[in-house]
């Protein structure tokens, strides 16, 4: 081959050859600058989803820091009505569901613990407490989730009413007659709440709630458990137990619930009605257990003058003593047995004598 034609045909394939880098790295520039554009344009979908959010989040604190939530919609369901009380870690409101209108009860912890995990868990444990342990006599749970926030929230049906606290504080203590029929449906509600493997932990009168039914011009009074905030569900582990010292309220709690070494279980429960049922009937709680056990006719003032003996019938005093036995073994075993013992008491609802 002529060398100048050698030297085209090896031009020829150079020029190709550049040709074809030059393209390719025409298409790469061009899938580089779609992958680029793309980048860029989740990147803007992100920071409008953020800024969104972050907007939500400042209405949210700024209502908070008012201290008004009225009208604002949690969980795209429920409109706040009005603020109903507080505990230690979370608020109460009457709230509104807004597909139907029904009215709710609607639990938010407060800002401070949303993000703490013993509140939290608190909360969540409530919900599946209720959840379990369904019955007419136990408040019934709607709803539970979280918020943009980390904020937890339980819906549960509105209640009116009062507790059974309130009806002692106004009346100062209950008739056998009166405490019946409340001690009668506390009984069966613990018997469903415990046949779902729930332990309530907490009973005490400010946890039973008094609600009116009305059936046209006939009105009735329906107990309600209230709070199963640091219920116990007895197949689940429970993280909430581990806070440095034992669950719920003094003057309530068994001696193996209060020791915080014991295995509670529903005997435990039944030794915080007996107490209940003492406190209703004399007007405060129980004295402090000795080592002997529990004697109710030895409640006395601080001015010395007995006052169970003379407030508590002989009927509802044995009732009361073994269900508040120190051993859970010589209580009562089951809810059930506690409400046969009720019913055995029949009309024995006139007061004890001074020397009984």
């Amino acid at each position: 081959m002529p060398l100048v034609a050698h030297l085209g045909t090896t031009a020829l394939g150079s020029a190709w050859a550049v040709a074809g880098v030059v393209g390719g790295a025409l298409v790469g520039l061009a899938i580089g600058r779609d992958r680029l554009r793309r980048a860029e344009s989740h990147a803007q979908t992100a920071r409008v989803h953020a800024l969104e959010r972050s907007l939500m989040l400042k209405e949210s604190r700024d209502r908070r820091a008012a201290g008004t939530l009225e009208g604002t919609v949690v969980a795209g369901q429920y409109r706040i009505v009005r603020r109903m009380g507080a505990g230690a870690t979370g608020v109460i409101y009457e709230a509104a569901r807004i597909s139907d209108g029904l009215p709710v009860a609607l639990k938010l912890l407060r800002a401070a613990a949303a993000h703490e995990a013993v509140a939290s868990d608190r909360l969540r444990r409530e919900a599946e407490a209720l959840g379990l342990a369904w019955h007419p006599n136990v408040v019934e749970v709607i709803d539970h989730g979280h918020l943009p926030d980390g904020t937890s929230y339980l819906v549960m049906e509105l209640l009116h009413g009062e507790s059974l606290a309130a009806r002692l504080m106004s009346k100062g203590r209950l008739t056998p007659a009166e405490l019946a029929p409340i001690a009668m449906q506390v009984c069966d509600a613990l018997a469903a709440v415990h046949a779902a493997g729930v332990v309530h932990r907490d009973l005490k009168p400010s946890n039973v709630y008094l609600v009116v039914d009305r059936e046209g011009a006939a009105a009735s009074e329906r107990v309600k458990i209230i709070d199963f905030g640091i219920a116990r569900v007895e197949w689940e582990e429970t993280r909430i137990t581990n806070t440095g010292g034992p669950l719920g309220t003094p003057g309530y709690m068994p001696p193996e619930q209060e020791a915080g070494t014991g295995e509670v279980d529903g005997r435990s429960d039944l030794f915080a009605l007996g107490a209940m049922l003492y406190e209703c009937l004399v007007g405060e709680p129980p004295p402090p257990q000795s080592p002997s056990g529990y004697v109710p006719a030895s409640g006395r003032s601080d001015s010395g003058t007995v006052k169970a003996g003379a407030l508590v019938p002989p009927g509802w005093r044995a009732v009361i003593e073994k269900a508040m036995a120190p051993n859970p073994a010589d209580r009562y075993q089951d809810a059930r047995a506690f409400a046969h013992a009720l019913k055995a008491l029949g009309e024995d609802a006139a007061p004890a004598t001074a020397s009984s």
